[in-house]
């Protein structure tokens, strides 16, 4: 997947998790879509943008392009979706610095009414903004010697 990112800049893949701890706002996001972060591939690193509660952390993980970030997300239990980010030149509302709203901006989605992971994602599936990652299966048989 890392081998077609390499071109283009604006890939991105957005991560929706339960979060750490409960916090009061948990009242009003869903189970599995409590926090969003987003990572990619930038032709040299993978690069992780995660806005938490109490600062944005900007990191460069320690994976090459033979590992599978997305598909390590997945097993981790994260909903993943590949998005290309909206280029065009307008103002972006940023409102309150708020995951959602964060990682809207980075991916340019000028929705104000969003303001959930739930409703970031549904949006973003909704207007074929967001292509759904799944593991890939793999079988292997088995044989047993008696």
């Amino acid at each position: 997947m890392a081998e077609q990112l390499v071109e283009n800049e604006i890939d991105w893949f957005l991560c929706f998790v339960d979060g750490g701890r409960w916090h009061i706002w948990d009242l009003f996001t869903s189970k599995g879509f409590r926090h969003c972060f987003a990572f990619r591939w930038d032709g040299f690193n993978w690069i992780l943008i995660d806005p938490l509660g109490c600062w944005l952390e900007i990191q460069v993980m320690p994976y090459t392009i033979d590992d599978n970030v997305p598909e390590m997300m997945l097993e981790l239990g994260h909903t993943v979706l590949y998005v290309r980010k909206n280029r065009e030149n307008k103002f972006i509302f940023r409102g309150v610095m708020t995951c959602v709203n964060i990682i809207k901006h980075l991916i340019g989605v000028r929705a104000f009414w969003i303001v959930t992971p739930k409703k970031l994602y549904n949006y973003l599936r909704r207007e074929n903004h967001g292509i759904p990652i799944t593991i890939s299966t793999r079988t292997e048989r088995v044989t047993i010697e008696s």
